[in-house]
């Protein structure tokens, strides 16, 4: 017999044989795999291996899926965005902004001892304000 044929069992003769699995005791399961197989350590670790390689299969497949999904649900970049800028243009973007809005005040501070953090965050500030979109262009 070829063990590459695969039988498919119809959906009523499957769920017979499992419920008679599930409806057995540990000891009647325990005694026909004695009658069956000599080693029944042996045969528990093949079983056991088998469904490891099944459950192993299925949640390759799962996280196949789903990095395909996030693949699918990732924003494509067109736009460059102003938090991408050299920190010398992030700079003059936020002096252009200050002189372009009379009302726009920034706190007090020297802008070259800001780091990168803190005028990333003013730019944000800005976007979020509406003073400049996501670009760098003044609105």
């Amino acid at each position: 017999m070829n063990k590459n044929i695969k039988h498919k069992l119809p959906l009523s003769v499957r769920d017979i044989l499992v419920d008679d699995i599930l409806e057995s005791s540990d000891e009647e399961i325990l005694n026909e795999a004695r009658a069956i197989y000599d080693d029944i350590n042996s045969e528990v670790d093949k079983t056991r291996k088998i469904m490891n390689a099944a459950l192993l299969k299925s949640r390759k497949f799962r996280l196949t899926l789903a990095k395909e999904q996030l693949k699918e649900s990732k924003p494509v970049k067109t736009d460059t965005n102003v938090l991408s800028f050299p920190i010398g243009d992030k700079r003059k973007l936020i002096n252009q902004a200050k002189e372009s809005v009379n009302s726009l005040t920034l706190a007090a501070r020297n802008e070259e001892e800001m780091s990168e953090m803190d005028i990333d965050g003013i730019l944000q500030d800005l976007i979020d304000l509406g003073v400049i979109d996501k670009n760098g262009n003044i609105k």
